[in-house]
């Protein structure tokens, strides 16, 4: 009866050739000891320093932990900006306080949100013949926080209101603005030269 060629030592030599080749693939390959491996579907793990020299296209969510980029390394997180404007000579009236001075503020592009702190002081003369209020109050692009400052003058005699607000504006773009707003509670305080000031001073933080 005839024998079949006996193949264990060529097929040895096969798996042992195979086993060789596959090291040397394994080596040569960009992914070995580089700490990346499929670790589930649809999910690659980096166990190790990920260097990206070029730009990088995120499309879904990016979560990093907390603490872990420094503002260094981010552009321009936020900017900020000091306010100043002045103007004298206005004349006040009774009634809801209306705007004695107004600024704009031009938004950087880029940027969504501001963060708005402004104090506004009007300085005026009363030059009626009795005792009047002047109120003074702060806008902040139409928004007014809070109750307006009200003083005493007396007749024929210079007072003074200060008043401060707060505010963050979302969804910002273009330009928002500022404004100081006065009025009396019974006269007309009409202008005059050297009289009836008006300062406006704050800051403002942009946002992305």
């Amino acid at each position: 009866m005839s024998r079949l060629p006996d193949t264990g030592p060529s097929l040895r030599r096969y798996l042992e050739r195979a086993n060789r080749q596959a090291i040397r693939e394994s080596n040569a390959s960009a992914y070995n000891r580089s700490g990346i491996s499929v670790t589930a579907e649809d999910e690659v793990t980096v166990d190790g320093a990920l260097n990206v020299t070029g730009p990088m296209v995120v499309g879904g969510t990016l979560s990093l932990p907390f603490g872990i980029v420094d503002n260094d390394a981010l552009t321009a997180p936020l900017v900020s900006l000091a306010v100043h404007a002045d103007t004298t000579g206005i004349s006040l009236a009774p009634g809801p306080n209306v705007a004695k001075l107004t600024t704009t503020i031009t938004v950087p592009a880029g940027y969504t949100q501001a963060l708005v702190s402004v104090t506004c002081v009007i300085s005026a003369w009363n030059q009626t013949a009795a005792r009047d209020e002047l109120y003074g109050g702060t806008s902040i692009n139409g928004v007014t926080s809070g109750w307006s400052t009200r003083t005493s003058v007396p007749a024929n005699s210079t007072g003074f209101v200060s008043n401060s607000s707060s505010l963050l504006l979302t969804g910002v773009a273009g330009t928002f603005y500022v404004a100081a707003t006065g009025s009396t509670d019974s006269s007309i305080w009409p202008s005059a030269v050297g009289y009836g000031s008006v300062n406006i001073d704050g800051t403002v933080i942009f946002l992305r």
